[in-house]
């Protein structure tokens, strides 16, 4: 102690070892808690600690001053905490992610988009199927036919004056699109069945074997070749200097198209079976294990994801729109979704208890997810093929021989028309016309404002892949192994 208890001259005093009140000197009880200032018991006792008023003072200002202390500390955690809430808040609101560095493109070449080519899947970047405004019919027949040693399943491409197609006996092999004559053949270790995707100078193969190859579109000599590690089973999309691609590994990546190196790759929860859409800085891409995905592409974020069913083509782009068909146990369902939007935190957690509590008939039924406008259920029909769009309908076909036209805007159905033949490959839209192939080898001519049949057309051998149609000229592949040019 500072000063004795056997000091007469002080005004002696006791502080409560409970609230730390000070009391007067002859107190038993404290004033402020009603504490015992003695205790006794258990043949011990605890006599008082006596000091002076002087001490006191200073005692209870260190006490104050460390209550002052506590408070001042209470309130920074507290302040701390709602900050960070109001930043995850705010990171919410305006859909903020960290973007992880990557490399940009050295080149910013694309798909050639000219009315001309057929430089990859449905035609253009955004999977629309569209020819030309000519009501194109076969009037001629064929006008000339390349066999190949094996299937061919890849729907050609053209670019200017060249044909690309793969083959069942390992080849991709460039034609001559006046008269079908080879131009140049690239031998690979595996059966080519996946579309190459055209630039001016560059043809992309993906190959079961893993790898992308670029080759050269005047020679077939290789530029480079990357290994994504396991089997690709859908075409590439090229976009402002990047491959954009999916393989069976499970995983979305982007490549430089000029280089061949690796920009960015993607881990999804299953297999990637066709080529990504790409539009406005965001790839688009279903997976084998029910989920969609909308990856930012330029540094590979995730944007969104959503559970919707195993997906079945390359989606179709119509302005912020993107078109896609899912199999599920009831059939097949095309969709429709926003993909402009984002993920929110903590959203899928809230629907999933709110379908719950729906289930329990406690709460009323949710919402659409955020950015999905509407699905149809193809009840009992599955779709094999990509779909074609003129922007104001859906062209869609199923296995079962059905043929659809369906609003873009809220699914509904202008028309139906059912063949008796299976279809696997993508319609084909020329002026008012859509050209259809049936799997025995029937090729239609539909109206596409009512679905009436205008012309036919037998080839007699069966077909697996698309067709494409560029200067009045439809390209036919054969499981036989044959390419017909049809006018």
């Amino acid at each position: 102690m500072e000063e004795s208890i056997n000091n007469t001259n002080l005004n002696n005093r006791i502080i409560c070892k409970i609230c730390n009140t000070g009391n007067d000197g002859n107190a038993t009880r404290c004033q402020n808690c009603w504490g015992r200032l003695t205790q006794t018991g258990f043949n011990r006792s605890t006599e008082p600690e006596y000091v002076s008023s002087t001490y006191e003072e200073t005692y209870i200002n260190k006490y104050k001053n460390k209550i002052k202390t506590k408070g001042l500390l209470k309130w920074a955690v507290t302040l701390v905490i709602t900050l960070i809430v109001i930043t995850i808040w705010l990171l919410n609101i305006f859909q903020y992610t960290p973007h992880p560095l990557v490399k940009n493109p050295t080149t910013n070449i694309s798909n050639s988009q000219s009315i001309d080519d057929w430089s990859m899947v449905q035609k253009n970047d955004h999977q629309t199927g569209i020819a030309d405004n000519n009501n194109f019919a076969i009037t001629k027949g064929t006008q000339w036919k390349f066999s190949a040693n094996d299937f061919i399943h890849t729907t050609p491409s053209i670019l200017e004056n060249t044909i690309y197609i793969g083959t069942g006996d390992n080849k991709i092999i460039a034609l001559d699109k006046n008269n079908g004559s080879t131009l140049w053949e690239y031998n690979v270790n595996s059966p080519v069945d996946v579309s190459l995707s055209l630039t001016k100078e560059i043809a992309y193969a993906g190959l079961r074997d893993g790898r992308i190859l670029a080759l050269d579109t005047k020679n077939g000599n290789e530029i480079w070749s990357y290994d994504t590690g396991e089997a690709l089973f859908g075409s590439v999309t090229v976009i402002n200097g990047a491959v954009f691609g999916g393989n069976s590994g499970k995983k979305v990546f982007s490549i430089d198209a000029a280089t061949g190196e690796l920009l960015w790759d993607f881990h999804t929860d299953s297999w990637i079976m066709n080529a990504p859409a790409v539009k406005g800085g965001v790839v688009a891409v279903g997976t084998n294990g029910q989920h969609f995905y909308l990856i930012d592409a330029q540094n590979g974020t995730l944007r969104y994801k959503i559970k919707l069913g195993s997906a079945q083509n390359t989606p179709t782009i119509i302005n912020d729109t993107v078109y896609f068909t899912t199999a599920s146990y009831f059939g097949s369902t095309l969709h429709a979704f926003n993909i402009t939007r984002k993920n929110i935190r903590f959203a899928d957690g809230l629907i999933k208890w709110w379908f719950q509590l729906y289930v329990w008939n406690i709460a009323p039924k949710p919402a659409n997810p955020i950015g999905y406008k509407w699905g149809i259920i193809l009840k009992k029909e599955l779709v094999r093929s990509n779909l074609a769009t003129d922007g104001e309908y859906l062209y869609v076909t199923t296995l079962e021989g059905n043929i659809r036209a369906i609003d873009v805007k809220d699914g509904s159905t202008l028309w139906k028309t059912s063949k008796s033949e299976n279809i696997r490959s993508a319609p084909i839209l020329s002026g008012s016309t859509l050209v259809q192939l049936m799997e025995n080898g029937t090729i239609y001519g539909i109206n596409k404002n009512d679905g009436s049949t205008t012309w036919q057309y037998e080839l007699n051998e069966d077909i697996y892949g698309s067709a494409i149609l560029v200067d009045n000229t439809l390209y036919v592949p054969t499981i036989k192994g044959n390419l017909y040019a049809l006018e």
